[in-house]
């Protein structure tokens, strides 16, 4: 449980993800306060940022793809 982790763990975990530091405090100050739909929605809003990133590597990887793929098939048809 997050209730059972120190305020030094939960921030390194925090700033794992890649949180930045109003997002740690504004976590911390209502974590603090025990708010945990506050936590919830500042965890929530994080995970939504980092998918977002997710897709736009996922894009970029997908055209690497591509490119590899038209490499191969004119390779093979010279």
């Amino acid at each position: 449980s997050i209730h059972n982790m120190s305020s030094d763990a939960i921030v390194s975990c925090l700033k794992d993800i890649g949180c930045q530091q109003k997002d740690i405090d504004c976590f911390l100050d209502s974590y603090q306060k025990k708010d945990i739909n506050k936590q919830i929605l500042i965890l929530k809003r994080m995970r939504c940022h980092l998918l977002e990133i997710t897709h736009q590597y996922q894009k970029k990887v997908d055209c690497l793809d591509y490119i590899l793929c038209q490499i191969k098939n004119n390779k093979c048809k010279k």
